[in-house]
């Protein structure tokens, strides 16, 4: 017997007036199987709500030969077909502006809307669109709950450094959010690091977002500016967008004296943030009370297990008014394990984010990542944050370089020795064979953003 469509999200709630404390879900600290057997129900409310609003997915789930009734189990999901960006450009290209993604447009032209999109810088860019509801129920609220889960309380100060307010909807995700959980937030993307240091120094905020490498250069700024980033206040710091090794965690602990670092996981196309780390800073608990969250093999697209490292394949189990993801591929490569947090929270846990599917490249042989050099480097105080490497080809030789900065304290006479040390590490660790060039401190352009370390010219 066929069930009757959700009808609960028809009308989401309203942004909240005031402050209102964020509550804990309590599915984080079911058994395993009461998680699990949520997200059925869930997932079947979602794939009938799509298979009756949504022309594109009705015909995805048709040629794959799934009706949303054949779901029974997670395992059941493995019979859709993932998706991924590619996919997304190309309806989109075929049905301007948003796909047929969107499942209640007849709502979207009575109400007030939030729409964003991507930036294009490696795919045809790609419009989202929402109501202005349930941009506060999903994005805002979820993105509080990072905040929250990291000990944000009410009056703290966030000096924001992520993005522009435009049609970019992290750094309006990040606002709200600070603003929801009773914070102040404070917006500085705009603004050069020079003026972001002496801000810090003004506000005292207690804590910070943005970029890892980012803010150890912000903290490097403060010093040559004559400041201490230690004495500036800020004790909490909210990472996103970017692998971090364990000696650069410890860098920016030492760095910013934070007493700790909370990381956040999310993206457009599900709509906000999907898993945050707890105060117990032992990998980003996923929200499986909105998510579905795999890990698959890239090439074959089978599942990892726990602690293998795969591509994470994410599946909203929220009903909305356009719904762009179902088994989306996110291209980011992640570990997870689930095994109970010490927090006592029970939902999955990832393991950081490792890396890019396609910043990995083939090298005589050998696959290369950007985070296996990040790794590397981390270990060698005297060399810089920011590196590049190019791959190029001569005849049928492939090549690589990488491009490293050497600290201005560090005497050019020892810069023969660095490289030495380095191209003899990264030999026994990666078994390849690197040119080394150091470029003068501050010559590698640095990211608010996600940085491109990787540039393949073959």
């Amino acid at each position: 017997m066929t069930r009757p469509l959700p009808t609960t999200f028809d009308q989401p709630s309203a942004p909240p007036t005031e402050f209102e404390p964020i509550q804990e879900n309590t599915l984080e600290r079911l058994p395993r199987a009461e998680i699990e057997a949520a997200q059925v129900e869930k997932l079947r409310d979602f794939l009938r709500w799509i298979y009756a609003k949504s022309a594109f997915w009705r015909q995805y789930l048709e040629a794959a030969g799934v009706a949303p009734d054949d779901v029974r189990t997670l395992d059941d999901l493995r019979h859709v077909p993932t998706i991924s960006k590619t996919e997304h450009a190309q309806e989109q290209s075929e049905h301007p502006l948003y796909g047929r993604f969107v499942c209640q447009p007849e709502l979207l032209e009575q109400q007030s809307c939030w729409i964003w999109k991507t930036s294009g810088t490696t795919e045809r860019p790609r419009w989202f669109i929402t109501s202005k509801e349930e941009f506060w129920k999903y994005n805002i609220d979820k993105t509080a709950r990072a905040y929250a889960m990291g000990g944000l309380q009410p009056g703290d100060k966030v000096l924001l450094t992520l993005g522009g307010y435009n049609l970019w909807a992290a750094a309006w995700t990040f606002h709200f959010g600070v603003e929801r959980c009773g914070g102040t937030a404070v917006p500085t993307a705009l603004y050069d690091t020079q003026t972001k240091v002496q801000l810090l120094d003004q506000l005292r905020p207690v804590g910070m977002h943005g970029i890892p490498s980012y803010l150890i250069h912000l903290g490097e700024v403060a010093s040559e500016m004559g400041y201490s980033a230690r004495d500036l206040g800020v004790r909490k710091l909210f990472i996103t967008g970017e692998y971090l090794p364990p000696a650069r965690f410890d860098q920016l602990i030492t760095t910013w004296g934070a007493t700790h670092i909370i990381q956040a996981y999310a993206g457009a196309e599900y709509q906000g943030c999907a898993a945050a780390s707890c105060l117990e800073q032992q990998g980003m608990h996923c929200y499986e009370d909105y998510y579905i969250v795999e890990v698959l093999d890239p090439q074959t697209g089978e599942p990892v297990p726990p602690g293998g490292a795969g591509e994470l394949v994410i599946t909203p189990l929220f009903p909305r008014v356009a719904a762009f993801a179902l088994r989306f591929r996110t291209g980011d490569l992640s570990a997870y394990t689930d095994d109970p947090c010490p927090c006592g929270r029970t939902t999955r846990r990832l393991m950081g984010i490792i890396g890019r599917v396609d910043d990995v490249v083939k090298i005589r042989g050998v696959s290369l990542h950007p985070s296996s050099i990040a790794e590397v480097l981390s270990h060698m105080p005297e060399i810089g944050e920011e590196f590049q490497i190019v791959a190029e080809r001569s005849g049928s030789l492939d090549h690589v370089t990488l491009h490293i900065e050497v600290l201005t304290e560090v005497p050019e006479s020892r810069h023969g020795e660095l490289t030495a040390q380095l191209e003899n590490e990264l030999k026994r660790k990666l078994g390849l064979g690197f040119r080394i060039l150091v470029e003068p401190y501050g010559a590698l352009p640095r990211a608010e953003g996600k940085p491109k370390r990787l540039i393949d010219r073959r």
